[in-house]
C-alpha cells in the first residue's frame, strides 16, 4: 500500500451540533484509515444518522441505513455500483441505491492497531466497528467514545493486556486457535479538536430504548483535510455515479478563491439529498439545543473553568460567583422546561412545544384513553 507521507492526516466531521477534527491512525491502522478516507471522498457519510448514543460511553454512526445493519467498505461500494446495468449508471441519480450485500468485498478484515484498556478509557477515541462483534466485518461504521471511564476498557480481557505489554499485538489466538478477546476494538483515530463541545452535546441527547435520539442528529458531511493514499481502482467512476462533482475552478484551470475556507481545502460538491437514499428508519424532527437534556450551566466543564478559585476569592468575588451561578441555573432551568416541552411534542403528548395553557387553568394532563367521566368524580 503506497502512502504519501504528510504531517496532517485528518478529517473535519461536520454534525448537527458542530464540527470535530479527527486525526486518523494512519500508522497503526493504514487499511482502515484508507477505507475511511475513500468513503469520505465518495460522500458516503453525507447526512447519515448518528443512530445510537449510549450516554457516558459512546455514540455510533456511519450506517446509511440508520439502524446499524448497513454500510460497507469502499471496495464493496465500488463493486455494488459496477454491478449496475449500464443504462442505470448514465443517470444523474440512482434510485434505489445499489445493493452492497452482493459484493464479496463488502467488509474488510479486522486488521489494525488494537486499542488497550488505557486508550479505550479516554474521551474522543474513534473506533472501527465490527458488526455484532463478528470478526472481519468492518465496513463504514465507527464509534466515538463520549467520556472517560466509559466502561469499554472492562471488555478487554487480561490476556490482551499481557500481549500488549509483551509487544505481541497481532497474536490474538490461544493454543487451541480460539479468540482470547470478547471484544476487539481497532483504532481509527482520535478527536483532536472539539471547540463546539459536540461530544458533550451528544452525551445529553434524549434517546429511545434502542439508543436512537428522539431528534435526528446527523453527520452533515465530512471533509478530507489530507488523503495520503492512492485511489483504488474504480474510484473515479464511483464519484461520477454518486454525483460527487469536483470543486469549481476558474476558466483557466487555476484554483478559485473558494479553494481554501477557514484553513481547510474546498470540498467537492456533495450529492444533493437531505437523507441517504439507503435510509430505512422513520425520519424524526431535527435536533438542536432544545432537544438535549439541560444541565445546570455552572456544573459544566467549560463554565467551571471560568469561575474563580474558592480558596482565593474575597467576599465581593464570592458574591459575584454566586450571582453568576444563580443566573446560569435559572437560564438552564428555562432551557430544561423547553426541552421537556419539545420531548412531549415528539412523543405526541403535546400538539406543539410552544402551546400555553390559559391563565385560569391550574394544570393540563393527558388522560388514559380508557378513562371515563365516572373515574373523574370525587
Amino acid at each position: 500500500m503506497k502512502i504519501h507521507r504528510c504531517t496532517i492526516m485528518s478529517i473535519l466531521l461536520e454534525t448537527t451540533f458542530g464540527d470535530l477534527v479527527i486525526d486518523l491512525d494512519i500508522e497503526g491502522s493504514p487499511a482502515l484509515a484508507k477505507n475511511f478516507l475513500k468513503l469520505v471522498a465518495a460522500r458516503y457519510y453525507t447526512n447519515t444518522l448518528i443512530y445510537n448514543v449510549v450516554p457516558g460511553k459512546y455514540s455510533q454512526m456511519g450506517d446509511p441505513k440508520g439502524d446499524g445493519t448497513g454500510g460497507c467498505s469502499i471496495y464493496g461500494l465500488i463493486d455494488s455500483y459496477r454491478s449496475l446495468p449500464s443504462s442505470t449508471k448514465s443517470k444523474t441519480s440512482i434510485s434505489p441505491p445499489p445493493d452492497v450485500t452482493t459484493s464479496q468485498r463488502r467488509f474488510l478484515q479486522s486488521h489494525g492497531r488494537q486499542l488497550n484498556s488505557s486508550e479505550l478509557n479516554q474521551k474522543g477515541v474513534v473506533i472501527a466497528m465490527e458488526m455484532g462483534n463478528v470478526p472481519h466485518t468492518i465496513g463504514s461504521q465507527f464509534l466515538i467514545t463520549l467520556s472517560e471511564n466509559n466502561g469499554l476498557n472492562d471488555l478487554v480481557p487480561v490476556d490482551f493486556e499481557e500481549m500488549t505489554n509483551n509487544g505481541d499485538r497481532d497474536n490474538n489466538m490461544d493454543e487451541k486457535g480460539g479468540n482470547l478477546r470478547s471484544h476487539k476494538y481497532l483504532s481509527l483515530g482520535k478527536v483532536a479538536e472539539d471547540s463546539q463541545n459536540v461530544l458533550s452535546k451528544l452525551n445529553r441527547a434524549y434517546c429511545d430504548d434502542d439508543g436512537r435520539p428522539f431528534a435526528d442528529i446527523r453527520i452533515q458531511r465530512i471533509l478530507v483535510i489530507h488523503d495520503p493514499f492512492d485511489d483504488p481502482s474504480g474510484m473515479v467512476d464511483l464519484l461520477k455515479w454518486r454525483g460527487v462533482n469536483a470543486a469549481d475552478e476558474k476558466d483557466n484551470g487555476e484554483k478559485s478563491e473558494k479553494d481554501d475556507f477557514n484553513g481547510y481545502p474546498l470540498a467537492p460538491q456533495s450529492p444533493g439529498y437531505e437523507r441517504p437514499p439507503e435510509e430505512t428508519v422513520a425520519i424524526r424532527i431535527q435536533a438542536d439545543d432544545t432537544t438535549l437534556f439541560a444541565t445546570a450551566g455552572w456544573d459544566d466543564e467549560e463554565n467551571i473553568s471560568q469561575l474563580p478559585n474558592n480558596d482565593e476569592e474575597d467576599e465581593e468575588a464570592k458574591q459575584k460567583r454566586l450571582e453568576l451561578q444563580k443566573k446560569q441555573e435559572e437560564e438552564w432551568k428555562k432551557k430544561q422546561d423547553t426541552s421537556r416541552a419539545v420531548m412531549l411534542e415528539m412523543l405526541g403528548d403535546l400538539p406543539s412545544a410552544d402551546i400555553q395553557a390559559p391563565e385560569n387553568v391550574l394544570f393540563v394532563c393527558k388522560l388514559n384513553p380508557l378513562t371515563n367521566d365516572e373515574d373523574l368524580e370525587l
